[in-house]
């Protein structure tokens, strides 16, 4: 980029048109060709909406090409300086629908068949493909040169900008600000509307809020006041008053004990002052909730050994959302990075890639209650909730080698929208033989933004941080397995809230002048726009009395009038993901012309023979007619002195005859003012611009301007510049370079940062003489980091913490607000503890030097010793760098503050309460000496007293999940029973709060109901289904929880031997169930038992039952496939024949599936007792597999081997050669190789 700044630097000289106007060239990095200047942007590169709004700020628009020359100047430029030729580059053509311009100008674009890289029709079915397809310039290998080719709105390219060279005085013209027409200098005397630094985010609470706190906070001058509303510009607006629960001081509204009924609302912060009025974003306030699992145990779940599988939480209905955990047989946190056969999706269900033995168990589902991304939750205490226990049976034998299957619910992504400056969190899943391993790509052209992209759960969730619209495209997980390897793809589409690239400025006006404004948010889908004055909605069809017109997001004065148009104004911009705002203030000003800023210098010297420029620069509004005087006479415009219109003087071949006193008078209609200046023309060099005091924000670009006067026909001139006296080496620093601005030479500071800070001097030399001139460059951003930071006073757990900012700590703006960061003993992790304090609250007036902010009680913990450091923010450049980490202060121990969290139970012997729960991190202890209580009552028993442990239970020692149990003796008669359950953490120094009451059941007992009426039948040859009823399924019959049911079973003449009974479980509350692996025609006694935790009922009474005859032992033959239409074919096959011991064939059936896919996938057919049946809703040009089977009441038969076919019909191969015998008819030579290849695995199915 260096080197292409330097070839494109700018001429020197302002030209002349023929007709006399002022032209400026094009200026720094930007190149000239005909009458437009063009800046082609490398870097950052940016999605379309975005690279537009670049172009816009600088008043110029991206490219438009509108002849063939102008083609060729671009092509050439980047044939020579894009060296990389892999770039594409944003135009301003545009397809949307049948619409094809170029937005710049608004000119149809015409195609031009030799301008593409790609072929006309491809052109037109490539545009299509986009729901608003963009021109770009992109390099073709094959064609050696750059061309025309279309691109999505969301990629991130480099762009080109174009401008007319008439309007370049838009990239050099004096930006006004609030000192024009201010004839104080103190900013403390400006008249300045309020705007926003600081809205409180929504708010969701929920359980035991105590408190909700909405702030904003403004600045402006005189400071503004403010109102908070509810539903504002609603017909429910209210003006929120102060009350016994709501208390509203100087922005921050604080509502206590908040009602769901009465509180949930949007709320909108209104600031005011004398300038006008703004009102904030809307600020949600709802209420969450989280309703409780159903209390009837949910049906167990069966895997096959080896096989994937998953379990659904069906979580009761919440709002707003929800984080998931599982456990298994509560016990054991399920781990997914640790186990690499299981995964917990966003969506709360826990996968197994494939099923082990030891999966078979309990599985319980924890929600817990969240608020949004952008949001927070108030709430006292943690809201969660625990599923019943969700059976997984395992059944099967060990399987063959299959997969990676990638599930149908992925890849998928969340949230299922993902928005612009959110985290895309993308998941892929795979069932098959371990070990998978999984990665990431992209396959539509982009790349992974690997600097925001983190990869977790063994890479099978992609997190993309902080989205762009850039991110949006197609993405592929792949999945290899020991032998094969799965992918698939999911494309996403990155939506956006609108946000504004480029706010509205604020504007200072002449009086009855025009003013365009244009607000342009960045959002998708689009947003829809509104404006506001003052705070009232500007409709497009009523401001006739103002002289404002409102179009969609473009506003216009025709004739600025201070008493109608001064004031605030907000651009308001919606979709479907959010509301924008932005505010500015406009000034219209009216007063005489003024030199008091900038007078002309009362002495100007010039060097004979040389040139010299004097700029007149008055502040009037309206613009001044400007007119220059010599000696009193009125200064022609022809020869060696030219006058323009923007008032510069330009005198050529200086001679010591122009010596004298040169005016400016600058007039409007309110009257005329005018500065002078005396020109002495020596025979030595002089300096007619000289580098002046100059502010720029850090990071951006200075231009510090030196030109002389000397000589120019008889020595040669060059200049130097020094830093802090230090001469400048511009080889060594890239940030600096010499370079001109509006035809002035002068010095350029790009990015400046604190360290260019300081004196800069200009010196020019000549073979005769030098002159020399000096400026001090300020740098303007983020405050330094405070220093002093330290802990002044603390009484229990409220701590005074005391700082100072620096007298050079501020760079050209005030500190606005602080954040306070801590760390522990316990966990040296930097953490924010107050975040957005507001810094005119930290100020006191017994110690004007220091701020001060008190750290509420109960914010830390006591016992645990703590260090701090402060970050300084200021309004427009944000936080800067943290202090010095302040000497670390011990509190002093006192009573637990906090509750002990996830408190829970159940389970354990009969008679028995068993408790568990997370114990207090070491940091909140408070103390030494920490233990635990935990408390119990009967539930819903007001005769029940509390009752608490005795015994200290201390935390030292959990499980290897992190919890603490408690388990006490509560006699067997009280099985089953709820009791509710608090704990409550103790240390030397007292005890602290309780957790929330819990309810928890006691231990189970075995059930003394036994199931009645069992009935059972025959399934097939090896299977049967038992049939029964649970007549007394009450507390005290089942004494528990229904587990589920275990089916015995045992032949007719082994009666009586129970130590030989077989026996299956079925999990759930379901009234029948299947028992596999018996005899064919064979007879069997059945009994049932019911189980809870704590064990088997007694058996019921037996039934009888007898299995079918066999399926049939042979499969069908003479298998063929015929075509049968444009979708179908027909296959027919020999019936078998059975025997006395096989059931009587009932029909067939075929199985058909891709041929690159697991026979699991298989569709199977139904046919009766014929031996030919259509298979429709086939695909083109895909091979599948068959294989038919006969069916009876003792269920399927063995299946034929496997047929190859496709619409065309069957495909014949060798299987010993893999050789192609015969094609069919229909068979494409492409799917010959297909068959080839695949022959060889045709006989393992």
């Amino acid at each position: 980029m260096a080197r292409i700044s330097h070839i494109i630097t700018a001429l020197a000289t302002a030209l002349l048109t023929c007709k006399g106007q002022f032209v400026y060239d094009c200026p720094l990095e930007w190149v000239s060709f005909g009458d437009h200047c063009y800046h082609f942007v490398f870097y950052p590169t940016l999605p379309f909406d975005e690279a537009s709004q670049a172009c816009h700020q600088d008043g110029a628009s991206l490219v438009s090409v509108n002849t063939g020359e102008e083609h060729n100047f671009l092509v050439g430029w980047l044939a020579r300086y894009d060296a990389s030729e892999m770039y594409e580059w944003y135009t301003s053509g545009l397809q949307r629908g049948d619409l094809r311009v170029w937005s710049g100008d608004g000119d149809s674009l015409t195609p031009q068949d030799i301008y593409w890289i790609i072929d006309p029709a491809t052109e037109l079915q490539v545009s299509r493909t986009f729901p608003e397809a963009h021109l770009v310039y992109r390099y073709s290998d094959e064609d050696k040169r750059f061309g025309w080719a279309w691109a999505s709105r969301t990629q991130s390219l480099p762009y080109i900008c174009e401008i007319n060279r008439d309007e370049v005085y838009r990239l050099y013209q004096r930006k006004r600000d609030f000192s024009y027409g201010n004839p104080s200098p103190n900013p403390g005397a400006w008249q300045i509307g309020p705007k926003f630094r600081l809205v409180s985010p929504g708010i969701v609470f929920a359980g035991r809020a105590k408190q909700i706190t909405l702030e904003c906070s403004a600045e402006g001058n005189p400071s503004p006041s403010y109102k908070w509303y509810k539903d504002y510009a609603t017909d429910r607006e209210k003006l929120v008053t102060a009350t016994v629960r709501y208390t509203v001081t100087n922005g921050r509204l604080t509502i206590n004990d908040p009602v769901e009924q009465e509180d949930p609302g949007t709320f909108t912060c209104v600031a005011e002052n004398s300038v006008g009025k703004v009102f904030s974003p809307p600020v949600p306030v709802y209420f969450g909730f989280l309703n409780e699992f159903s209390n009837t145990k949910p049906g167990s779940r069966t895997a096959q050994l080896y096989q994937g599988a998953v379990i659904d939480c069906s979580p009761p209905s919440y709002n707003p959302a929800l984080v998931y955990q599982w456990m298994k047989n509560m016990k054991q946190n399920i781990r997914p990075e640790m186990n690499p056969h299981t995964f917990l999706s966003e969506n709360g269900n826990l996968y197994f890639s494939e099923v082990q033995a030891a999966d078979a168990a309990e599985y319980h589902c924890i929600i817990t209650l969240v608020a949004p991304p952008g949001e927070e939750l108030a709430s006292s205490q943690p809201i969660y909730g625990y599923s019943r226990g969700i059976q997984l049976n395992i059944q099967g034998e060990d399987a063959n080698e299959f997969g990676p299957d990638i599930h149908d619910d992925f890849p998928t992504v969340f949230p299922q929208q993902p928005l612009r400056g959110k985290e895309m969190r993308i998941e892929c899943l795979a069932y098959g033989r371990l070990p998978l391993h999984y990665s990431w790509s992209r396959v539509d052209g982009g790349t992974i933004p690997m600097e925001r992209a983190s990869f977790t759960s063994l890479n099978r969730v992609m997190h993309i941080a902080d989205a762009r619209l850039e991110d949006s495209g197609t993405y592929m997980c792949t999945v290899q397995g020991p032998k094969n390897v799965g992918t698939k793809n999911i494309t996403l589409n990155v939506a956006a809230a609108p946000y504004f690239l480029f706010p509205l400025l604020d504007q200072h006006l002449d009086v009855g002048s025009h003013l365009t404004w244009v607000c342009d948010a960045v959002a998708i889908p689009r947003a829809k726009y509104a404006w506001y004055r003052d705070g009232q909605l500007l409709a497009s069809n009523t401001n006739t009395s103002l002289g404002v017109q409102v179009q969609n997001n473009v506003l216009t004065i025709n004739s600025a009038d201070p008493d109608k148009h001064s004031g605030m104004y907000e651009c308001v911009a919606t979709n479907d993901h959010g509301t924008m705002i932005s505010i500015a203030q406009i000034r219209v000003l009216s007063f005489a012309p003024t030199f008091d800023k900038e007078p002309i210098e009362s002495s100007i010297m010039g060097s004979v023979g040389g040139n010299l420029t004097v700029f007149c620069r008055p502040e009037a509004a309206p613009q001044p007619t400007i007119t220059w005087e010599r000696n009193g006479s009125p200064l022609g415009t022809s020869g060696r002195a030219q006058t323009f219109p923007n008032g510069t003087l330009v005198l050529q071949g200086l001679s010591t005859g122009d010596n004298g006193v040169y005016t400016c008078k600058a007039e409007n209609s309110l009257g005329t003012a005018q500065s002078s200046g005396r020109l002495t023309v020596l025979t030595r060099t002089t300096l007619f611009q000289r580098p002046s005091n100059t502010q720029v924000h850090q990071n951006s670009t200075a231009f510090l301007p030196c030109q002389a006067s000397y000589a120019v026909n008889r020595t040669d001139l060059i200049y130097a510049w020094y830093f802090n006296n230090y001469l400048i080496d511009f080889n060594n620093d890239p940030s600096l370079s010499i370079a001109y601005q509006g035809g002035v030479e002068g010095l350029y500071i790009v990015g400046a940062t604190y360290d260019h800070e300081g004196f800069y001097e200009c010196r020019a030399t000549t073979v005769y003489d030098n002159v020399n001139a000096h400026a001090y460059l300020t740098v303007m951003g983020p405050p330094d980091a405070p220093g002093g930071v330290h802990v002044h006073s603390h009484v229990g757990t409220e701590v005074t913490l005391w700082w100072q900012m620096g007298p050079q700590a501020e760079h050209g703006e005030i500190t606005s607000l602080y954040r306070i960061h801590f760390s522990s003993n316990y966990n040296p992790q930097w953490r924010v503890l107050v975040d957005s304090i507001s810094a005119y609250t930290t100020t006191f007036s017994e110690e004007a030097d220091w701020q001060r902010y008190i750290i509420q009680a109960n914010t830390l913990s006591p016992g645990t010793r703590y260090q701090f450091r402060v970050t300084a923010s200021s309004p427009t450049f944000g936080y800067g760098e943290p202090s010095v980490a302040s000497a670390s202060i011990k509190l002093e121990d006192a009573a637990p503050i906090h509750a002990p969290e996830f408190v829970s139970g159940g389970g354990g012997s009969v008679g028995m309460l068993r408790v568990w729960w997370l114990p207090l991190a070491p940091e909140n202890h408070g103390g030494y000496g920490l233990y635990y209580k935990v408390f119990w009552r009967m539930h819903r028993n007001p005769d029940d007293m509390w009752r608490g442990t005795k015994n200290k239970i201390y935390g030292d020692k959990p499980d290897r999940y992190g919890f603490v149990w408690f388990h006490q003796v509560v006699g067997e008669d009280y099985f089953y029973t709820q009791y509710d359950v608090k704990v409550q953490a103790v240390n030397d120094m007292g005890a602290g709060p309780n957790s929330t009451e819990e309810i928890v059941l006691s231990a189970e007992d075995i059930p003394v109901t036994t199931p009645q009426n069992v009935y059972a039948e025959g399934l097939n040859a090896s299977a049967g289904r038992v049939y029964w009823d649970l007549p007394n399924n009450t507390r005290e019959g089942m004494r528990g929880q229904v587990q589920g049911y275990q089916l015995n079973w045992w032949h007719w003449g082994e009666d009586n031997q129970r130590e030989i009974i077989r026996f299956i479980r079925h999990y759930g509350t379901e009234r029948s169930g299947v028992i596999i692996g018996l005899f064919a025609n064979d007879d069997y006694w059945v009994d049932v038992q019911v189980f809870n935790t704590a064990g088997l009922s007694r058996p019921s009474g037996r039934a009888y039952m007898n299995t079918n005859y066999e399926a049939p032992l042979h499969y069908p033959d003479y298998v063929t496939v015929m075509s049968n239409g444009p979708d179908s074919v027909r296959v027919s096959w020999r019936g078998v024949s059975t025997v006395q011991i096989e059931a009587p064939v009932s029909g067939y059936k075929i199985w058909y599936w891709p041929y690159t896919d697991d026979i699991r996938t298989a569709t199977a057919v139904q046919f009766g007792k014929v031996f030919s049946g259509i298979v429709d809703g086939l695909e083109m040009d895909k091979i599948y597999k068959l294989r038919v089977l006969a069916t009876s009441d003792g269920g399927d038969g063995k299946k034929t081997p496997p047929t190859l076919f496709t619409l065309g019909g069957m495909v014949r191969f060798n299987p010993e050669t893999s050789e192609v015998m015969a094609s069919a008819t229909l068979l494409k030579p492409s799917l010959i190789c297909i068959v080839l290849f695949s022959a060889v695995s045709l006989y393992q199915v």
